[in-house]
């Protein structure tokens, strides 16, 4: 029985480790701030150090100006007891001035201040306020903001945590555009068509609303023609996926996509540009065989004068530009063209 028993107990502890397993990978989640806290924290040690140090500096120098200003008011015995106690208790001695300094620039600086300016005198309002103006707002906001510069960093750095950031984001701004198309979605069948989707144009709520998912409202039509497939309605996949590609200014990819694109174009137009060309050079060597071979009397008559055609350059300057297929073809026009015409050019002087 007693064995029967332990072999029950150890399987109910394997169980609670499979169980505390489980929990810790849902946990790991919720874990990530709290390893993003704890890096920002380890990469900060240094900051901290000189932080503290110029801190502490400043503090020490406050505190000696500020006691040497109290002794002549402590050592005069013709001032009251009490009040000599109560400022010998903040600035009697250096330690004690050490951390009364730290009480102004951290914790409550009135009492200090006040005990000052009630026993000796209210110029000590105005070093008290400039210590507080100076140190506790100028010199304590750039040491945060030195802070929160670094902990920025380590958080842009760190890759596991961007790019579940980024999924998040992602993920959101999903439900937003699913949210708004199930308004645009007045019958309720999964599909938006052009009917439904021109309430934008009458609704401003709506245009506000798009306006948020950072989708422009000026042109609406173009809009519905960029996401819609050709089909004249509109599922929520192709609405999620069009807003996202369309959402915000133009990136870097897409001006690049655009100018590659022009660059084809410019590469075919010059490609026809091309074949016009040989074209008309090739209707021109025919017009010229014929015509030679109507002035073969003349050419006869005067054999020291023939009929030469105009000479033309192999590569134009409007084929500069054009692709080596297409060159290449208008080098073996050339090539036949002035074959034909010294074909011609010798029947004539026969």
């Amino acid at each position: 029985l007693s064995a029967g028993f332990n072999v029950g107990v150890i399987r109910l502890l394997r169980l609670a480790k499979i169980a505390r397993a489980l929990r810790v990978v849902r946990m790991r989640r919720a874990l990530e701030s709290l390893s993003l806290l704890l890096r920002c924290v380890q990469s900060s040690l240094q900051v901290l150090f000189w932080s503290l140090g110029l801190l502490g500096v400043i503090q020490c120098i406050a505190g000696m100006v500020i006691g040497q200003l109290l002794v002549p008011y402590m050592r005069d015995t013709s001032y009251d007891v009490e009040g000599r106690h109560e400022v010998y208790k903040y600035f009697g001695t250096f330690s004690r001035t050490f951390l009364t300094m730290f009480e102004v620039l951290f914790a409550n600086w009135a009492i200090p201040a006040r005990i000052c300016v009630e026993n000796v005198g209210e110029v000590f309002i105005y070093v008290f306020i400039f210590y507080r103006c100076f140190v506790g707002y100028a010199v304590l906001n750039v040491v945060s903001a030195v802070f929160v510069q670094q902990t920025m960093k380590v958080a842009q750095q760190d890759q596991e945590y961007m790019m579940n950031l980024k999924q998040k984001q992602a993920e959101a701004y999903a439900q937003k555009l699913k949210r708004f198309f199930m308004t645009l979605d007045a019958s309720g069948d999964g599909l938006v068509s052009w009917e439904e989707f021109s309430v934008l144009l009458h609704d401003p709520q709506l245009q506000i609303w798009m306006s948020t998912l950072d989708l422009e409202t000026h042109d609406l039509v173009q809009l519905f023609q960029m996401i819609d497939d050709g089909d004249g309605e509109i599922s929520v996949e192709e609405f999620i996926d069009g807003a996202t590609r369309l959402r915000g200014m133009a990136r870097s990819l897409d001006v690049a996509q655009v100018l590659t694109g022009i660059k084809k174009v410019e590469l075919k137009i010059e490609d026809l540009k091309s074949l016009v060309a040989i074209g008309k050079r090739t209707s021109f060597r025919k017009s010229f065989d014929k015509g030679s071979g109507k002035n073969s009397a003349t050419a006869r008559a005067s054999p020291g004068e023939r009929a030469t055609p105009s000479a033309t350059p192999l590569f134009s300057p409007e084929l500069l530009g054009a692709s080596p297929e297409v060159k290449s073809q208008l080098a073996q026009a050339d090539q036949a063209t002035s074959a034909a015409s010294r074909t011609s050019d010798g029947q004539l002087t026969t």
